[in-house]
């Protein structure tokens, strides 16, 4: 490699030094770069040694795969009132009230912003009284009972109000009516959030391990992660990316280079989508820059470096990078501090500074200052305003640990560079952070004094010469470290440590500071680059979950947090219906089951019972069923007795049928007066409607009925009885009286069903069907005395039974049977009851 070194006489720097001892120690200097500037010309055995190193990046370059999974999404409502549950309390009189359609818009707001309750109250038969909403809030607020207002002579009714403490707050709404009868909902819920705290929290790693240090940048929905991880006796520098501004991090994302141990990664986005990286290397002669050509294409990256020992430059220890003139084809420039014993400029631990050769960018430079020594954690920028590099780093003069900042064209051999020491009344100065905003430098650092540590910040307008303070924290007996500066919109954004936390603050002149903000909710690592600025809204931080497991996260803010997981399942639309459009009875009891919460509802159990006459609910069916997820909407039935024709037939004939009417057979479901489903799940948060009921009557089953007009029923009188199905008269059913046994009729009516009548007309089935009858009944029972009717449209017939022949007896028990052939075998008209004949 070709080298140019000038030295400066003695006499010169003789003089140089003395003026400096003469000078106060935060004096202002002005300065010449060292005549030892390196042009580190890339001649063919280091050109080999880059290429080589490009070969082998194909293999380095490695992708972890740990697992894929594929989910169907889902929208989820958050605090969504779909299903209202109005309890009514009734009065005595006819008159009820209900109150429906209850909402919070929004259900989450910020301190200060209104919230709008309403909902639609109506009653029958009388005015509404009073409309009220009662809330209940966090500390501070206590509990209100407030009057709603009116929606324009409307049924809807409203409150819209602000409030002024953070928290969740429950509300319900209760009404009275002008008779007296009032109702009152369940409860419901809004959230009230501080403006900064509308914030979301995002795992990156969760890997048992140490994952640290990390530095991120963004560009467009893309959040370009590196950090520091622990393999076994290894460290690497990872890359990762979000693809959806930190919200997610695909595991299939991560990359590496297999280089050795390398340490406290830094990135800088330079134009575009134009990433370029650095970080320190157990070989500490090496500079490695990573260029990210295309953050969005990993194949464009590359990593590329440089062994400086060739020159005896060594001990590089936590280098920083910043854009530098992309336009002079030098991109970017990284800050070191480094040793060397190069011939000249010797130095222990002084600022050092790595870039391109803007003629010809496969020379790497250095540039160093030999007379500044035992530096540590040094801070660059750029300032386009001047084209020049700044730097900030601490320094160990005869005064203690201070704070130094230089700034020139560090390009330039002869050039002149601004130095300036900070000194403060603190005693130690530390970790500072510059940022270039408009022209303005500010620098942010700590100060330690009497133990306790500030965080403090310094402002110059005039490129350092000189400089104003002010105070970013200084609580008393609290320690802040740490400071991170960013700029974005011309707001400057400072980022520190305190206490296992660590907080936000924002200025617009860097003198007046905002209220801190906390983004993290885990305890944080104590440690120097424990956390990032990725951009106004994004924070990447390390979390200490144990003293051998760091993970990362990332902190939104500005983004309203999902409500903590509810769960609420429901039941409702509780009904009877046929199991199939072909068949007539209600045998099924249909219902339908929810979950209205944000969280997944586990250990789900249903219940249905059955309630008789004067009896309490009789269990008939319960099971756990499948976890609910958030917005499930399942309908679902249960099938109560049997539809088979021969069930039917002996149910309508009082013998032992299925499901609920066993023994009873039919007349079981007359005694049924309701039936109920509940449904219960772990966790929750309203059972106000966790339970349906469905008051019934024996019509509501549709089977048909037959009522005579008379209990006392004479031989020889006439009388009539009136066939109804659903409560609706029958017209033209069969109607078969007398003295007939169900083993008689019971194999005659399953004969019949099997009869095809869909080819003959209504006149020909009726005397098809009346022939069959009398001639099977008259050879089944000779000694019966049968007689038939066919009803009127009134659903009406006259029967008349006459005086048993053969019978001495006073009374007998008859069977009057009404039949349907229009559709026997959908059991349209088949029914049976039994009268005592005097």
């Amino acid at each position: 490699m070709k080298t140019k070194h000038r030295s400066i006489g003695v006499v010169l720097l003789t003089i140089a030094i003395a003026i400096m001892i003469s000078l106060p120690v935060n004096a202002i200097t002005f300065r010449k770069t060292h005549s030892g500037k390196i042009i580190s010309k890339v001649i063919d055995k280091v050109k080999e040694k880059i290429d080589t190193f490009k070969n082998q990046f194909r293999s380095y370059f490695r992708k972890t795969h740990l697992c894929k999974v594929k989910t169907t999404a889902r929208k989820t409502p958050v605090f969504s009132p779909h299903h209202p549950y109005v309890v009514t309390a009734n009065s005595g009189d006819n008159s009820t009230i209900n109150i429906t359609n209850v909402t919070a818009e929004p259900t989450s707001q910020v301190v200060g912003g209104y919230v709008n309750i309403s909902c639609d109250v109506t009653t029958t038969e009388s005015n509404v009284s009073i409309v009220k909403v009662d809330i209940t809030g966090p500390e501070g607020y206590g509990r209100k009972n407030l009057s709603m207002n009116r929606l324009n002579e409307t049924d809807r009714y409203y409150y819209n109000s602000t409030y002024s403490t953070a928290g969740e707050y429950t509300y319900y709404i209760w009404a009275n009516n002008t008779v007296g009868n009032s109702t009152k909902t369940a409860n419901y819920t809004f959230t009230i959030f501080k403006k900064e705290e509308n914030k979301t929290i995002h795992a990156i790693t969760t890997d048992i391990g140490i994952e640290q240090h990390p530095s991120a940048i963004s560009y467009g929905d893309i959040v370009f992660l590196a950090y520091e991880k622990i393999d076994g006796n290894k460290t690497n520098i990872y890359y990762r990316r979000s693809f959806d501004k930190g919200k997610t991090w695909p595991e299939l994302d991560i990359n590496y280079f297999d280089i050795g141990n390398a340490f406290y990664p830094r990135l800088s986005i330079i134009e575009d989508s134009y990433v370029a990286g650095t970080f320190e290397s157990e070989n500490n002669t090496y500079i490695y820059e990573l260029d990210a050509v295309d953050v969005s294409d990993p194949s464009s990256w590359q990593l590329y470096y440089t062994d400086w020992s060739e020159y005896t430059f060594r001990n590089f220890s936590r280098p920083d990078i910043s854009r530098f003139k992309p336009s002079q084809n030098m991109p970017w420039i990284i800050g070191v501090i480094g040793s060397t014993d190069y011939s000249g400029g010797e130095c222990r631990r002084s600022p050092m500074f790595v870039y391109q050769d803007p003629n010809d960018p496969q020379t790497w430079v250095i540039s160093w200052f030999n007379d500044i020594q035992n530096c540590s954690d040094i801070s660059i920028a750029y300032n386009p305003v001047t084209n020049n590099i700044t730097a900030v780093f601490e320094i160990q003069n005869e005064t203690g640990q201070k704070v130094m900042f230089i700034t020139g064209d560090i390009t330039q051999e002869e050039a002149e560079t601004v130095n300036y020491v900070f000194n403060d009344s603190y005693n130690l100065l530390s970790h500072p952070s510059i940022l270039i905003n408009n022209g303005i430098i500010y620098v942010a650092m700590e100060g330690t004094k009497d133990g306790n540590t500030d965080i403090i910040c310094y402002i110059s307008t005039d490129n350092g010469l000189n400089w104003t303070k002010s105070e970013i924290s200084t609580k008393t007996n609290v320690n802040e470290k740490y400071p991170l500066l960013y700029s974005e919109n011309d707001e400057i954004f400072c980022l520190y440590y305190e206490s296992k936390n660590i907080y936000l603050v924002k200025s617009a002149d860097g003198v007046h500071w905002t209220e801190p903000l906390m983004i993290n909710d885990k305890d944080v690592v104590d440690d120097y680059q424990t956390a990032d600025i990725v951009d106004s809204t994004h924070m990447v931080w390390t979390s200490r979950v144990s003293s051998t497991n760091y993970d990362l996260y990332c902190t939104i803010l500005g983004e309203k947090p999902q409500p903590p997981g509810k769960v609420e399942v429901y039941v409702e639309d509780l009904h009877l219906e046929p199991f199939s459009d072909t068949q007539q009875i209600n045998n099924v009891l249909a219902f339908t089951i929810g979950n209205a919460g944000n969280a997944t509802a586990n250990n789900v159990h249903i219940t249905i019972s059955y309630q008789k006459s004067g009896g309490g609910f009789i269990s008939i069916y319960e099971r756990d069923i499948d976890p609910l997820n958030a917005g499930d909407v399942q309908e679902r039935e249960y099938v109560l007795f049997s539809c088979k024709f021969i069930d039917i037939i002996k149910s309508t004939f009082g013998l032992k049928s299925n499901g609920i009417m066993g023994k009873e057979g039919i007349n079981a479901l007359k005694n049924i007066t309701a039936f109920k489903v509940e449904i219960t799940a772990n966790n929750d948060t309203s059972t106000s409607n966790n339970a349906a009921v469905l008051e019934v009557e024996f019509n509501d089953f549709g089977f048909p009925s037959i009522s005579p007009d008379r209990a006392d029923i004479h031989f020889n009188e006439a009388f009539n009885i009136t066939v109804a199905k659903y409560g609706i008269p029958v017209k033209g059913a069969i109607v078969i009286y007398g003295p007939i046994r169900e083993e008689i009729i019971l194999p005659l009516v399953l004969l019949l069903s099997k009869i095809n009548f869909k080819n003959i007309n209504l006149k020909l089935r009726y005397k098809f069907l009346l022939r069959i009858l009398k001639l099977a009944i008259i050879s089944l029972a000779p000694l019966a005395m049968v007689n038939y009717a066919i009803t009127s449209e009134h659903g009406t017939a006259q029967l008349n039974i006459p005086s048993p022949v053969f019978s001495q007896r006073t009374q007998k028990t008859i069977h009057i049977i009404a039949l349907g052939i229009k559709a026997i075998s959908q059991y349209n008209f088949i029914c049976s009851t039994k009268l005592t004949v005097t």
